[in-house]
């Protein structure tokens, strides 16, 4: 009888360690699934994303190599499949990320060059061809018995075992799929549902892929447009300019052509503002997706966790009270147990276990409030005016933007002060003032980085800062000011800093329109943004919009 009462304690500390490692794979999953967040948000490039993304499961996996990739289908397909994947056209496999399992030189060469760009497979007869066709999982750990082996080419890396899982968005429609071998021990559909949040990651990244693929399309399509209509009007205008030595005699001609310049002119302006207008949609859009996909998944798991822990952390004291009462009743016990204890180091458990309780407990909070920060920032449902309150959305933007603030191994940490004032609710486009938010620090953040890099050059002492300061103005508006102490902006910019596809950054850095549609939602907020800025000692952007829109200052 004694043996088995004190089971119930050493059975109770297994189920805690189980636990723990259940908590320590999630909060893994959700770490890599975090990071792609913030890649997706800073514009990071799509083949470093998805290249991160596929490092991140093989290591949560354990697996030796992988790919995720992308179905597509050719124009023309065999009829009976047709009919049974009720598509046109024949699935392939374009990748977005593999990892590099060549071969030989043949199979080198042919990674190198077609890789970056995405490699299209087209045999169906094989794992992943089964995942297409069938839009189902596919596991496969015994090559002695499953005959789908006999597909692998020649030469092939040793394949032991594989996992194949497909990733669907609205309506189940099938976007794509994730491979993974080699792992040790094969796989299980305990780990496709371990998966399925890593899944869902998947689906609207490409989603957002593809709408930003037909977003640069229209972008292409419209600033040819727009480049069309401003060498007419160029050549318009000069034609204006020659007649005048004509004045008299075409005088009615003249007038004509320049108010053809004029309605060119407004009509180039119209195309400019409605081609940021179909970015800032396409990016929000595409944002939004995956903010909400991602919130979803990680709430669900974080209100599981936080349930559980409350019953762990009962359950761990009443075991701790039990062994607590059976010393005291049974001070000396048999060698065995006596033993044991000594192993297990009793004393030590019961002082360290509420600590790790207490440390599970702030993680699954963190997680939490990281949720509340995307859905605050995000505020994708809400589209109509909403009163809100300006310094939440302010801090959601800054949590979001952590990690570009943090120490980096080339640099030091960039400082961040905060001073709020007391602020009434606001009545606002609450997503859209948060997009003015992230458009202005980012510019911060990347003018104090260019400081910082030549301050190393130059061997100079600097410390980075970023200050964010509120008020409230008149009783009638509010003002939010974001400072850097980087660069700063010439002052022959000043008349073209809020010009769409204006950029005052490196080629490749900047599109040029964070600060263009950052002044047209001011304005639609009745409000003002503008700038002070001291070339080599930073910048300051000030909003000023009134709490209730239709009502100015």
């Amino acid at each position: 009888m004694i043996s088995s009462e004190n089971s119930s304690p050493i059975l109770g500390l297994r189920e805690q360690e189980d636990t723990l490692e259940q908590l320590e794979a999630s909060h893994n999953l959700l770490k890599a699934l975090a990071v792609a967040q913030s890649q997706f948000i800073v514009d990071a490039n799509p083949r470093i994303l998805f290249d991160n993304l596929l490092d991140n499961l093989l290591e949560l996996t354990q697996s030796e190599y992988g790919f995720i990739g992308e179905v597509l289908y050719t124009e023309k397909g065999q009829p009976e499949l047709e009919a049974h994947m009720k598509v046109r056209g024949q699935p392939y496999l374009r990748t977005h990320a593999i990892t590099n399992i060549a071969w030989n030189d043949e199979t080198r060469a042919f990674y190198e060059e077609h890789a970056p760009k995405g490699m299209d497979f087209y045999n169906i007869k094989t794992f992943f061809g089964e995942v297409l066709v069938t839009g189902q999982p596919v596991i496969a750990n015994n090559r002695t018995t499953d005959p789908r082996w006999g597909n692998i080419p020649e030469d092939h890396p040793p394949l032991k075992a594989f996992l194949g899982l497909p990733f669907f968005y609205k309506e189940n429609q099938l976007l794509g799929m994730v491979g993974i071998a080699n792992r040790p021990g094969g796989y299980d559909k305990s780990l496709i549902t371990y998966l399925e949040p890593f899944l869902v990651t998947c689906s609207n990244v490409i989603a957002a892929h593809r709408n930003d693929k037909r977003r640069q399309h229209a972008e292409s399509a419209l600033l040819q447009r727009s480049i069309e209509l401003q060498q007419v009007l160029d050549q318009l205008l000069q034609e204006v300019v020659e007649r005048k030595q004509v004045e008299n005699a075409l005088r009615e001609s003249e007038a004509r052509e320049r108010q053809k310049a004029i309605e060119l002119q407004e009509a180039i302006e119209q195309l400019k503002r409605t081609q940021s207008q179909l970015v800032q949609t396409e990016k929000m859009s595409s944002l939004g997706q995956l903010v909400a996909g991602i919130a979803h998944e990680i709430n669900n798991p974080v209100n599981f966790l936080c349930g559980n822990l409350n019953y762990v952390n009962e359950y761990t004291k009443n075991l701790l009270i039990l062994i607590e009462k059976y010393q005291q009743y049974n001070p000396k016990p048999n060698a065995e147990i006596d033993d044991l204890l000594e192993q297990l180091d009793l004393e030590f458990i019961k002082q360290d276990l509420p600590k790790v309780m207490s440390s599970m407990k702030f993680g699954v909070d963190r997680i939490h409030d990281i949720v509340v920060s995307l859905r605050t920032f995000s505020r994708l449902d809400e589209a109509i005016i909403k009163t809100v309150n300006i310094h939440q959305g302010l801090d959601s933007t800054i949590l979001i933007l952590q990690h570009r603030l943090q120490q980096t191994s080339q640099r030091q940490e960039i400082q961040l002060i905060k001073v709020y004032d007391r602020l009434p609710l606001v009545r606002c486009y609450a997503s859209q003032l948060n997009q003015v938010f992230m458009n202005l620090l980012v510019n911060a953040i990347d003018a104090v980085e260019q400081r910082l890099e030549r301050a190393k050059q130059a061997g100079e002492n600097f410390l980075p800062q970023i200050q964010i300061r509120t008020e409230l103005l008149d009783g009638e508006r509010v003002a939010i000011h974001i400072a850097d102490n980087g660069v700063g902006i010439p002052e022959t910019f000043k008349q073209r800093i809020f010009d769409p596809f204006f950029t005052t950054k490196p080629v490749g850095k900047g599109t040029g329109l964070g600060l263009a549609i950052s002044h047209q939602i001011i304005e639609k907020h009745q409000g003002e943004l503008r700038y002070i800025s001291t070339v080599g000692q930073g910048a300051e952007f000030i909003i000023e919009i009134p709490l209730k829109i239709g009502v100015r200052g």
